[in-house]
């Protein structure tokens, strides 16, 4: 699992790097990308926002990008979700990644305090 920060309103860049517990890249297809929430009101109900959609392949056979936009406002201060689904190519086994994103305030709804 991955975390990393954005903004409400942005396109954040989901990759996934599919490689063994040592590092070496595995063969994967039908490699898939699906942005969602848990709503903690509804007992954690998965509330899927965007997806599934196809990654593409980078220039590295294991590596593969998604881009979303991110919902403006909405989800400011709240954590999204990407599950990022492949197959196995030597034996069909399904994989997941989540990727965790912390959603910021727009930087014109932040308060920043100094002290001269």
């Amino acid at each position: 699992m991955t975390a990393r920060r954005s903004r409400g309103g942005e396109n954040h860049v989901s990759v996934a790097l599919w490689v063994d517990e040592i590092g070496r890249p595995l063969a994967v297809e039908q490699v898939t990308a699906t942005l969602f929430s848990l709503d903690a009101d509804q007992g954690g109900a998965k509330t899927i926002l965007e997806g599934p959609i196809p990654m593409v392949q980078s220039d590295q056979a294991h590596k593969y990008l998604a881009v979303f936009a991110l919902p403006e406002n909405t989800y400011n201060g709240s954590t999204l979700f990407v599950d990022q689904e492949a197959v196995l190519t030597a034996d069909g086994t399904s994989l997941h990644l989540i990727e965790t994103i912390w959603i910021d305030a727009p930087l014109d709804n932040q308060t920043m305090r100094v002290r001269f």
